[in-house]
């Protein structure tokens, strides 16, 4: 069994080394304000240090793109909010070399598609995207390859209009082997790949906020403008006086609630009172450039056998 370590090795200057068996990586203070300050912008020292225990478990390079962690809006049902959790994310690669420096890979079987008849092929002809895909891992000691079954339908990356992205749209049959292919291979080593997923698996895994209805909770009612207005002044921290109608303009305009040149009126002021739940946990200047649209997702989405990113388009190979 392969150890690795994770030490200060140099208290002066902070650097930092994880060893494995097979390589060393150092990380100087710098190198981790760089992970800090441009992958994981906004993390805590708590977070960070996770996500570099996640890199020592796995030796893989965070500064070379071998894993990169992801912030993610989940819903936390204690809280009633969105919090920001981050997930490890690495690609079909990252997880083939975690497997292999086991020294209990011992191959995989090649991918078969099959279509809604649930007729197995071993390569994908048709035009329309396969229904499912089927990729085997074998590991020593196994009498079985552990089996990873993926659905289109389950792991399809799409935009907001629900079109199959570039990637997916011309290359889905690939896709979709990758997908079966990273089940596998966390069947085959859960040690080393519990709590990873890959960029592929990744694009419906946005935790939604289930939408807040269009009332004010507190009564139960349809919120109304005077409403709005108390709950943005508490948000933003205005005093009494200040200009509350232009930070109601901008975040209204980020939002699409209010058109530019329209107002908050009794017909808007429900929807906007929703963007205000979705997003009031966070910083209003932060809001204002990338609010959170919690209509778009999906509730209590999390990291699962049927999750994947439609940020991350295909960079690795077959």
């Amino acid at each position: 069994m392969t150890s690795t370590a994770l030490a200060i090795t140099n208290p002066q200057n902070g650097t930092l080394a994880i060893h494995g068996a097979h390589q060393a990586m150092t990380m100087d203070r710098d190198a981790l304000r760089i992970i800090q300050d441009s992958m994981m912008r906004g993390s805590s020292e708590v977070e960070l240090l996770a996500f570099i225990k996640v890199c020592e478990a796995t030796r893989l390079n965070p500064l070379v793109k071998q894993i990169h962690a992801v912030p993610r809006w989940q819903y936390d049902k204690d809280l009633k909010r969105s919090v920001k959790v981050w997930s490890y994310q690495t690609s079909i690669d990252g997880f083939r070399l975690i497997a292999e420096r086991t020294g209990a890979y011992e191959g995989q079987t090649a991918p078969s598609w099959c279509g809604i008849d649930g007729v197995w092929r071993d390569v994908w002809l048709e035009t329309t995207p396969p229904a499912a895909a089927r990729v085997g891992v074998w590991r020593r000691g196994f009498r079985e390859p552990a089996m990873g079954v993926a659905t289109f339908d389950q792991y399809k990356q799409t935009d907001k209009e629900g079109e199959l992205n570039p990637m997916w749209r011309k290359m889905g049959a690939h896709m979709l082997a990758k997908c079966a292919e990273a089940q596998a291979l966390r069947k085959a080593f859960p040690q080393e790949l519990s709590g990873l997923y890959t960029d592929d698996e990744m694009g419906q895994a946005d935790a939604r906020e289930p939408a807040p209805t269009a009332a004010a909770h507190v009564t139960g009612k349809p919120a109304t403008s005077l409403d709005v207005m108390k709950a943005m002044r508490e948000w933003t921290g205005l005093k009494p006086g200040a200009d509350l109608n232009a930070a109601i303009a901008d975040f209204g305009r980020a939002t699409g609630v209010v058109a530019k040149g329209g107002k908050l009126t009794a017909d808007n002021a429900p929807r906007y009172m929703q963007f205000i739940e979705w997003n009031k946990h966070r910083d209003f200047t932060e809001a204002i450039r990338q609010p959170v649209d919690g209509s778009e997702s999906q509730e209590d989405a999390a990291p699962h056998e049927g999750a994947h990113d439609n940020s991350t388009g295909d960079t690795t190979t077959p």
